[in-house]
C-alpha cells in the first residue's frame, strides 16, 4: 500500500512520493498534491470497509486504487533511472530493494510489535497461539501465499496480505523492467512503448488466468488475495507510468479535465454498486476500480491540468490523509482493537476512542518514525552516490534510453531538457 519513487537528479535522489521531492515546480507541487489526495480517497475507503460500516462495503476497492498508483509512480520513477550496464544490474537491483526496505520496514515492524504486544495483554487464548507464526507471515511478507491464509490470522496481521502481494511484484517487476528496457536499447526501440507492451500483456495474461481460476472454482480468496490477485492494478499502473508522456503530448487540458470527472464518476458508481451489494462481480469491480484510478490519474498529472479534480484532491484534507496512507494502513486495524476494549463497535465509546487514536498513532509513526529513516536514508545515499561519482568523475545522471523525452507530466520533480 505503498509508492517509494526514486528520481535521479545529480546521482540518485531518494525521495518520497507522498512528499514530492526537492527542486518541483508549483504544478509539480500541484500534482504531487492530487495524487496524495487520491492516495487519501484510497486509504479513507479501505479504513471505512474494514469499520464494517454497511454503506462502505465497496470500500476493498481502495486497495486496487493504492496499487494502480503505486506501479505508476514506482515504475514512472524507475524509467528514469540510468540504464545500468549487465555489471551494474545486481548493485542496482539490490539497492532498489534495500530502498523499499528501508523506508518500509520500520513502521511495519513497529505496527508489529504493538500488535504482538496487544495480543499478549488482551488477545483470547486462539489468537495468543498463533501469535509467533501470524508475526512471521506478516513480517516475512508472505501473509498472501496460501501458508498465511492457512493461519487464520486476526485483522491486525492479516491486513499486511497487501503489502505482501505489492513487495512479491516488485521483486520480480525490476527485472522484468530492465530487460526489456535493455532489450528496447539493443534493438533500437521505443523504449517507453517497449514497457508498455510488456505491462498490457502481462496485464491480459494474469486477467485470462482469474477468469480460468474462477471457472475452476477457486474461491474469491484464492483468486483476489494471492500473488496474481492484484497484480492486475499494479501492471495498469506500470503501462500507464509509460505510456505517459505519449498521452501528455495527445491529450488537451479538456481532455485531461473530463478524463479525471470520469474517472471519478467510474470510481463513485463502482464502489456504490459494490456496496449495495447488487450481485456486481468482485473481479469485475476490481477492474473497472483500477481502470477508473488510471483515468483519474490522467486527468490530474497533466501539464497545468488545473480543474476542480486536482483542486478537490489537493485540498487539505485528502492530501494530509495522503501523506499518512501508509501509517494510517499499518495502525488502524490496532487502534479498532483497543476500541473494541471500550465498548462495542457501532456505538458511541467505541467510535469517539477509535478514529482519535487512529489519527493519533498514524502521525506519531509518520512524524518519529517513518520520516526520521527516510531523511537518514536520503543522506547516506547521497553521501554514496556522491562518493561513487567522484570515483567514476561522473558530473551528472547518465543518460539511458528511457530517458530520451524528459516531459513526463505524470510525475512530480524536476524536468530536464532533452
Amino acid at each position: 500500500m505503498t509508492a517509494v519513487l526514486d528520481v535521479p537528479a545529480g546521482g540518485y535522489l531518494a525521495a518520497s512520493a507522498a512528499g514530492g521531492s526537492v527542486g518541483q515546480l508549483p504544478q509539480d507541487r500541484d500534482r504531487s498534491r492530487a495524487l496524495d489526495g487520491l492516495r487519501g480517497c484510497a486509504v479513507a475507503a479501505v479504513l471505512a470497509y474494514h469499520a464494517h460500516y454497511p454503506w462502505a462495503r465497496g470500500g476493498f476497492l481502495g486497495v486496487d486504487m493504492f496499487f494502480v498508483l503505486s506501479g505508476y509512480l514506482i515504475t514512472g520513477g524507475l524509467l528514469r533511472l540510468p540504464v545500468a550496464t549487465a555489471r551494474r544490474m545486481p548493485v542496482e537491483y539490490l539497492r532498489f530493494l534495500a530502498r523499499r526496505g528501508a523506508r518500509l520496514m520500520p513502521a511495519l515492524v513497529l505496527a508489529l510489535s504493538c500488535a504482538y504486544l496487544l495480543t499478549v495483554l488482551a488477545g483470547t487464548r486462539t489468537e495468543q497461539s498463533r501469535l509467533s507464526r501470524c508475526t512471521t507471515a506478516a513480517g516475512g511478507y508472505w501473509m498472501n501465499l496460501p501458508a498465511g491464509e492457512r493461519l487464520r490470522c486476526p485483522a491486525i496481521w492479516h491486513i499486511t496480505w497487501s503489502l505482501a502481494a505489492e513487495e512479491q511484484f516488485y521483486v520480480v517487476w525490476p527485472l522484468v523492467l530492465a530487460a526489456t528496457t535493455a532489450l528496447a536499447c539493443w534493438r533500437r526501440w521505443d523504449c517507453r512503448r517497449a514497457v508498455a507492451v510488456v505491462a498490457i500483456t502481462l496485464y491480459g495474461g494474469a486477467t485470462a488466468w482469474q477468469l480460468v481460476m474462477r471457472a475452476r472454482g477457486a474461491s474469491t480468496a484464492q483468486v483476489l488475495f494471492g500473488p496474481s490477485g492484484r497484480s492486475l492494478a499494479l501492471l495498469l499502473g506500470c503501462a500507464l507510468a509509460a505510456a505517459a508522456p505519449a498521452l501528455g503530448r495527445a491529450l488537451t487540458r479538456r481532455c485531461r479535465r473530463a478524463a479525471a470527472g470520469v474517472g471519478a464518476l467510474m470510481l463513485t458508481g463502482d464502489i456504490a454498486l459494490s456496496s449495495a451489494g447488487s450481485g456486481y462481480g468482485t473481479l469485475a469491480s476490481v477492474l473497472v476500480a483500477a481502470a477508473a484510478t488510471a483515468t483519474v490519474i490522467v486527468g490530474v498529472t497533466g501539464t497545468q491540468t488545473g480543474g476542480l479534480a486536482v483542486a478537490a484532491l489537493g485540498s487539505a484534507i485528502p492530501a494530509a490523509l495522503g501523506r499518512l496512507s501508509y501509517s494510517l494502513y499499518l495502525f488502524h486495524e490496532l487502534a479498532y482493537r483497543v476500541a473494541d476494549l471500550v465498548g462495542p463497535r457501532g456505538t458511541a465509546p467505541h467510535e469517539l476512542v477509535r478514529w482519535p487514536l487512529c489519527a493519533l498513532a498514524a502521525a506519531a509513526s509518520y512524524r518519529l518514525v517513518e520520516q526520521p529513516c527516510r531523511r537518514g536514508l536520503n543522506r547516506l545515499l547521497g553521501r554514496r552516490v556522491q562518493a561513487t561519482d567522484a570515483q567514476t568523475g561522473r558530473n551528472g545522471p547518465a543518460r539511458g534510453c528511457c530517458q530520451g523525452d524528459q516531459a513526463d507530466p505524470g510525475l512530480p520533480g524536476p524536468r530536464r531538457p532533452c
